[in-house]
């Protein structure tokens, strides 16, 4: 075992453990999905309508530089994903809910590459 992949591994358990911690405090993840909300929302009505997240990725694609933006129909099933209970809106407690699986997803699949 060299040196470099101790450091690799040390670098995934730092991951993790932020990962861990994060998942832990539910009123930072609660403050993410909040700043998530403002962030997209762009009539100011505290929930996510499908054309508000297009503007948004749309931006932040152009922002960013990314050449190759998810068409309408990826955006739409992230949608969908993310509003659990079919209201053709996104509220703030879905947002939660939907960072904190992929943040579990992240934690899993880093502790899968630990072992």
């Amino acid at each position: 075992i060299n040196a470099e992949y101790m450091g690799y591994m040390g670098d995934l358990k730092e991951t993790y453990d932020a990962l861990d911690k994060l998942l832990k405090d539910d009123a930072q993840l609660k403050a993410i999905a909040k700043d998530a909300m403002a962030a997209i929302d762009a009539n100011g009505d505290k929930q996510l309508e499908l054309h508000e997240m297009e503007q948004f990725i749309e931006k932040a694609c152009g922002k960013f530089g990314v050449k190759e933006k998810p068409d309408k129909d990826m955006i739409k099933k992230i949608f969908e994903e993310i509003d659990t209970d079919k209201s053709k809106t996104i509220t703030e407690e879905e947002m939660h809910k939907f960072i904190k699986k992929i943040l579990e997803e992240m934690k899993a699949a880093v502790a899968a590459h630990m072992k």
